[in-house]
């Protein structure tokens, strides 16, 4: 459970990832934790951006020890060297780092497969391979029956598709157009796997 109550700049600095405008009025606050989502809408686009960039790369080297155990740092050269690569593209064409937030009270255990999937449509916009290959060829992917596919697909499309018509929240003005892409790749893979062109 996430602490309560007043936190120094110092132990906001270290759980994100550096000393930033965000951090430096988070410790202006009681409960910094619990009022977070507003202090963000007090920053401006560069201080958003500058908390962002704290935190450290997906597969990148020296990270802190709680990035580290976040992260974990057994990474194959290969794959290392393709997070860097998706990394530089996504940073190229978004103008920010990829960073994953994850609400731990929200967050819950299935199927292996399933993250899998809604993870590919990103990879492929992204300039990746195409998502069923890579979903065919892992391990939690193969195997997955279709009639379990299918549906689970269909959300994801769906998902991302009606999010990116909403307006875009603020600060975040290329989020619509990123889900649109992932709705979009998960599409076309719904209708390859449904067996249409």
């Amino acid at each position: 459970m996430p602490p309560h109550g007043p936190l120094s700049v110092e132990q906001l600095a270290e759980l994100f990832e550096g000393r930033t405008r965000f951090v430096e009025l988070l410790a202006e606050r009681d409960d910094p934790l619990e009022t977070a989502p507003e202090v963000i809408g007090e920053l401006d686009e560069a201080e958003k951006l500058e908390a962002l960039d704290a935190h450290p790369a997906i597969g990148a080297g020296g990270l802190s020890a709680r990035s580290a155990a976040e992260q974990g740092t057994a990474a194959e050269p290969e794959v290392a060297a393709e997070l860097a690569r998706l990394n530089q593209v996504y940073e190229q064409k978004f103008g920010f780092r990829f960073v994953v937030f994850v609400d731990w009270p929200h967050a819950c255990v299935g199927a292996e497969w399933v993250e899998l999937l809604a993870f590919l449509p990103s990879v492929a916009m992204q300039g990746g391979p195409h998502p069923w290959e890579v979903f065919e060829s892992h391990p939690a992917g193969r195997g997955v029956p279709r009639e379990r596919l299918q549906p689970v697909l269909a959300a994801v499309a769906g998902f991302f598709l009606q999010r990116s018509t909403l307006p875009p929240p603020p600060g975040l003005s290329t989020l619509r157009e990123f889900q649109r892409g992932q709705g979009i790749e998960a599409l076309i893979w719904l209708r390859r796997s449904l067996g249409e062109s």
